[in-house]
């Protein structure tokens, strides 16, 4: 049974969300963690649509999930599905791509939606996850995805009408694809990837009261890649991206340090917090999962082969943090950092 104060977070990371799979599902295996929260951006919220829809089909069938197979069906899912570039997307011509310039009609640099029969990114998305199912899983699931009109994120839920679609929005990388039209009060918005604004969601789970999160970051701390041309656009927006990205969640996951921090010196009494503040006060456990050196993948140029090695480096980083971290649990009181992952600031007696 999923417990009330366990949350996943995943990040984004494009095809390194294939390492952040195979940690899902190192961790679920454990059965010491089952999240009954969901945070994800763009390829963290496809993951997280996916346990959440697989989830919803185990309780409409047998009343109950099984979590360990969860594990082996996103897995799965990525061994059969994301097999290649020509799986996920096509890429535009230069002329299709100077046109739509010309006419004011630009739908990113490579396509992600295809007639049927043929199946594309887009396609694959909304055949593999159903809204029904995301509600009937009892999971608190929220996928984040950025309104282009106003700048900011949304996180909306399973019972979102068009929870699917934003799924498909959060993964929208801007210029590369095209924008998911939402409506949204009479009107219809532009969404793109969750990942420009929130790569790692973290605070989203705190400030929702989770106090016991796992975090699979698809990014390492530091990018250490020699091996890109900076001089070929595709590569060098991916380059560009992942600095941004890089630079987003280090970010991120300090911002949860230093709070912690600071309320353990000042030692201010509950009473005298904010809502927000209470709730980074009652944050007991942040486990970070991430690789420990650069994974240095494209997702324009990638095989089945690259998805399973991403798959086992990320299941290995996972046994190694969590096996560190349940073994340090009676004896750490105090935020360390471990390798690829960090231990809790303090511990439920």
């Amino acid at each position: 049974m999923a417990e009330a104060s366990n949350a996943f977070v995943l990040s984004g990371g494009g095809i390194l969300g294939a390492f952040q799979a195979g940690a899902i599902s190192a961790v679920i295996k454990q059965q010491q963690f089952v999240p009954s929260g969901i945070f994800g951006s763009s390829a963290g919220a496809l993951n997280g649509a996916f346990l959440a829809d697989r989830a919803g089909r185990q309780m409409s069938e047998t009343g109950r999930i099984d979590w360990p197979k969860l594990g082996d069906d996103l897995v799965q899912f990525w061994l059969d599905r994301i097999t290649g570039p020509d799986a996920l997307w096509e890429a535009r011509g230069e002329l299709e791509v100077a046109r739509q310039i010309c006419r004011d009609n630009f739908r990113g640099v490579i396509k992600t939606d295809a007639t049927p029969p043929k199946k594309l990114y887009r396609n694959i998305v909304r055949e593999e996850i159903k809204k029904e199912n995301l509600e009937g899983s009892g999971l608190n699931y929220h996928a984040g995805a950025v309104d282009l009109f106003s700048g900011k994120i949304e996180f909306p839920g399973s019972s979102d009408p068009d929870i699917v679609e934003l799924i498909i929005a959060s993964s929208a990388i801007p210029i590369a694809m095209d924008v998911v039209d939402i409506p949204r009060a009479g009107a219809s918005v532009p969404f793109a990837d969750g990942g420009t604004r929130d790569v790692a969601p973290l605070s989203r789970a705190v400030e929702n009261d989770y106090t016991n999160i796992v975090c699979i970051v698809c990014q390492s701390q530091n990018l250490t890649s020699r091996n890109f041309p900076p001089r070929t656009l595709k590569r060098l927006m991916g380059r560009l991206m992942s600095i941004i990205i890089n630079e987003t969640v280090n970010n991120d996951l300090q911002v949860i340090d230093r709070y912690k921090t600071l309320l353990k010196n000042l030692a201010i009494s509950v009473e005298a917090l904010d809502k927000t503040f209470i709730a980074y006060n009652n944050l007991q456990c942040v486990t970070i999962i991430r690789p420990d050196v650069e994974l240095d993948y494209d997702d324009m140029d990638f095989t089945r082969d690259d998805i399973r090695e991403m798959i086992a480096k990320g299941a290995a980083a996972a046994t190694e943090g969590l096996t560190n971290r349940f073994r340090s649990l009676q004896d750490v009181k105090q935020l360390k950092p471990m390798g690829s992952f960090k231990i809790c600031w303090e511990f439920p007696s």
